[in-house]
């Protein structure tokens, strides 16, 4: 726009671009390779569901190897919540190694995205698109009707996100 190009020019810069992420819920299926990608996962001791603090831990030390604090908050703030809104993890054997922050459907039907993380020790393994086509999964079953969201595109989780049928609307 014009308004981009006098900002330019007025010695504003350009700190990040941003796109916009739309998936109609409605066919969402879990990819086939994931379902295949966790069988394997699933022989190395790694699931992925919904988080039960009687059968999963390690968030704390999951919270300070991400070395994120906005996503170590979302996750610490769901948690003292008199009654918590479920959110998956990948697990190895119990221990919480990755994450989808808190999942539920809004008012408008979009399912709620708070971010998805995986312990760095486990990136590469396929557990981060398995979290996030799983978090696709439960919002169309928990009546969700689309999800959209934003996110930079220095962010490496864009990948996953178009793995998983996401389009992009806009930038």
């Amino acid at each position: 726009s014009e308004f981009y190009f006098f900002l330019l020019h007025n010695n504003y810069y350009l700190n990040s671009i941003h796109e916009g992420y739309h998936l109609p819920l409605a066919e969402y299926e879990l990819p086939q390779k994931v379902v295949d990608m966790m069988k394997v996962n699933n022989e190395k001791g790694y699931t992925v569901e919904v988080y039960d603090p009687e059968k999963h831990y390690g968030i704390d030390e999951f919270c300070e190897a991400i070395d994120n604090p906005g996503f170590a908050r979302s996750i610490q703030y769901n948690l003292k919540r008199e009654k918590p809104l479920p959110f998956l993890v990948a697990a190895k054997e119990g221990r919480v190694v990755g994450w989808t922050g808190a999942m539920y459907t809004e008012s408008t039907g979009r399912g709620h995205l708070d971010g998805i993380c995986v312990h760095p020790e486990t990136r590469g393994t396929g557990l981060g698109k398995a979290l996030f086509c799983y978090l696709c999964d439960y919002l169309k079953k928990d009546g969700s009707s689309y999800m959209t969201f934003f996110t930079g595109i220095d962010n490496p989780a864009r990948k996953i996100y178009l793995y998983a049928g996401f389009k992009i609307a806009q930038s």
